[in-house]
């Protein structure tokens, strides 16, 4: 049986570097990830080192220290270490557990993965339905495949305003 932190899915949805997935991709984030166990006192992470890791806590409290100096707590539904699964460089401070915590953790090959899944995706899901627009059906594949690189998706609830006669249109839809 899969362990879901009740705090997982929000953490992801409110962190930024998740924002360009859609909620089954970020269903799936919060699937891949991995429940550890951390002792009171021990490092989750530490300043200088590689960091290649995302953090969100289910139980307990961490202090961040800069230069081993305190800067911040977290706790239960807060997350670290975005930054290790963009890029390949050391941690800025250090998270060390206050006592007893339960985690959640995600690598960065993981999270790679699914990203370039979600746009592969996405990419052929909006060429299909740009296939399908009238004016664009005798455009060759570089083509359609240089508008799908400049399309973004916009949802709209049933019933929204998308566009008011009379407002100058500075955006081409489909």
């Amino acid at each position: 049986m899969i362990h879901v932190c009740p705090f997982s899915v929000s953490a992801i949805d409110q962190n930024y570097i998740f924002a360009s997935l859609n909620s089954e991709d970020r269903s799936e984030v919060v699937i891949s990830m991995e429940t550890i166990q951390i002792s009171g006192g021990e490092n989750i992470v530490t300043q200088g080192q590689d960091g290649d890791y995302f953090y969100i806590i289910e139980s307990g409290s961490l202090t961040v220290l800069v230069d081993n100096k305190p800067v911040a707590t977290l706790t239960a539904g807060q997350s670290f270490g975005e930054l290790a699964l963009l890029y390949n460089s050391p941690r800025q401070a250090t998270v060390r557990a206050d006592s007893a915590a339960s985690l959640f953790s995600l690598d960065r090959e993981t999270y790679r993965f699914i990203v370039a899944q979600s746009s592969s995706n996405r990419n052929l899901e909006i060429k299909k339905a740009l296939g399908r627009v009238p004016i664009l059906v005798d455009l060759t594949d570089d083509q359609l495949d240089k508008i799908v690189d400049a399309v973004e998706v916009f949802p709209y609830k049933a019933g929204e305003v998308i566009i008011t006669k009379g407002q100058v249109g500075n955006i081409f839809y489909m």
